[in-house]
């Protein structure tokens, strides 16, 4: 069931798109640094897309905190899901069922899909708006992180790269993911595919992390299954196919467009050494005018951290 709160009518140049079960707090937060932030006058959609636990139960707090917002920079639709999808569903499938006519290639709304133990800088819309413009042609791009990538900062002071280039690298950075409508249409139509042989056609990529998670996912049981990590079949996908890279911006002061809490649930436990505490420094103020020039022969990086020349 969905319930339409805002009816402010608009072509929206972004869609936000927030997923979220029971961490009423943790989406409250995001939400906020969502209302903080600078969108220029332009529309902006706020899909929010409630899970149902396996219970088939809603959260009656996150319904609340989803409702009370107020979101003046467009229409506000709230998701309730009928069943319990999982975490993978929706991920692949909520920008398509957001759009009313359903994602095409040439869909021109750009979107963001975050997860609720997110907050974001208000900052973050300037970037993104000026990277999906010059790159929206190319076809080796698949989208855009607000994160720093795990590892990345290691890469790059190895590289010697100063800041204020932005970079490309094949590793997919959830924390604040916006594909390209291209690269999206293709890539989660493969995944759906993908999963009904996944229990033969295991989604390895030798030599990543994410393969090592996915095996550790393996032995607890939860993958394959509906709250294994989407991120593995990325990988696997862009390992075959052209439109592989993610542009990230090397920020000055190794400061991120997004920060992560790590709230218990799906990713994190108690066992967990870092739950709880904040990924990383927000920028804080204006991107700097180096970080909005994305250049057509960006610096690339292999899966090993070495610099594609």
């Amino acid at each position: 069931m969905e319930f339409l709160i805002s009816d402010k009518t608009c072509a929206p140049a972004l869609r936000l798109i927030v997923l979220t079960m029971d961490r009423a707090e943790s989406l409250h937060r995001l939400l906020a640094s969502l209302v903080r932030a600078n969108y220029s006058g332009d529309c902006v959609a706020l899909d929010i897309w409630i899970d149902r636990s396996a219970r088939g139960e809603l959260d009656s707090a996150t319904v609340a905190v989803s409702h009370s917002i107020g979101w003046p920079f467009g229409a506000k639709t709230v998701h309730n899901r009928f069943s319990n999808a999982g975490l993978r569903a929706q991920w692949l499938d909520t920008w398509n069922l957001s759009v009313p006519a359903g994602l095409h290639a040439s869909t021109p709304e750009v979107a963001l899909i975050l997860e609720d133990d997110l907050e974001v800088s208000a900052a973050f819309w300037q970037w993104l708006k000026a990277g999906h413009a010059h790159y929206a042609a190319r076809t080796d791009i698949a989208g855009f992180s607000l994160q720093r990538h795990p590892g990345t900062l290691r890469i790059l002071r190895r590289n010697e790269m100063s800041t204020g280039l932005n970079y490309l690298f094949p590793f997919v950075g959830s924390w604040g993911f916006s594909p390209t409508a291209r690269h999206w249409e293709k890539f989660s139509a493969w995944a759906r595919r993908f999963q009904l042989r996944e229990h033969i056609d295991k989604p390895y990529v030798d030599g990543t992390i994410f393969t090592a998670w996915y095996k550790a996912f393996e032995r607890q049981g939860r993958c394959p299954g509906i709250n294994c990590m989407w991120t593995i079949l990325h990988l696997r996908y862009t390992s075959m196919h052209d439109d592989r890279y993610t542009v990230y911006a090397n920020l000055p002061r190794e400061a991120s467009l997004v920060r992560n809490f790590r709230e218990l649930g799906v990713h994190y436990n108690a066992q967990t050494p870092f739950v709880k505490t904040a990924s990383e420094q927000l920028l804080i103020g204006e991107i700097p005018p180096t970080n909005l020039v994305f250049l057509t022969d960006a610096p690339k990086f292999y899966f090993n951290g070495s610099r594609q020349w």
